[in-house]
């Protein structure tokens, strides 16, 4: 399957015609060899195709969120990229779009980090951004000095949160923090992301 470092070729090879590409120095060998070991196609995503053929390809977001918007998924445009592709899959499965997101997509009120950030504080408007991550790392360094972040972590605290309050419980900046640290110090290695497999 073609997944994040093949990108640029796919797009290469996508964007221009064989003649046009020949002109990119070593291009002979890229291609021979994103034809033989990666499986490249061509294809266009279609309400036609199947999910084998789905997977088979590596789709860019805004392709997923617009080919998402043709299908009538709710609320596309706020979905994330794993998101769309569970949306799309079942589409392609039963021929039904069908809103399979328990996150809330709508935030109202004041945000976490305006109220200040605080091991206490209860965790009702999260923002994603580098002053609240700072302050996560900051607070897993006071607890484990040497805590090194484990490629994967953010990705997973993040779906951890998320399904902590879908679930409605109720967790604090303190609890996300723990959470870092054990997954930081994780000795088993994560399972693939579905996106970038």
């Amino acid at each position: 399957m073609i997944r994040l470092k093949y990108g640029f070729l796919f797009e290469l090879v996508r964007n221009n015609t064989y003649d046009e590409i020949r002109t990119f120095s070593c291009i002979d060998l890229l291609l021979n060899f994103a034809k033989t070991k990666v499986g490249i196609t061509m294809s266009d995503l279609s309400p036609k195709m199947t999910e084998t053929e789905f997977d088979n390809g590596y789709w860019y977001a805004n392709e997923l969120r617009a080919f998402a918007k043709d299908l009538q998924i709710p609320s596309a445009f706020k979905l994330r990229k794993d998101e769309l592709e569970k949306a799309i899959k079942y589409f392609l499965r039963t021929g039904k779009v069908k809103n399979l997101i328990k996150r809330s997509l709508k935030k109202v009120g004041e945000k976490d980090i305006d109220k200040g950030l605080s091991l206490s504080l209860k965790i009702v408007h999260y923002t994603n951004n580098k002053q609240t991550k700072e302050f996560i790392v900051a607070e897993a360094k006071k607890i484990v000095p040497n805590l090194r972040e484990k490629p994967g972590v953010r990705y997973r605290l993040n779906r951890w949160r998320e399904e902590q309050i879908t679930s409605g419980k109720k967790i604090s900046y303190g609890d996300l923090v723990r959470k870092y640290i054990e997954l930081s110090q994780s000795e088993k290695p994560f399972s693939r992301i579905g996106s970038c497999q």
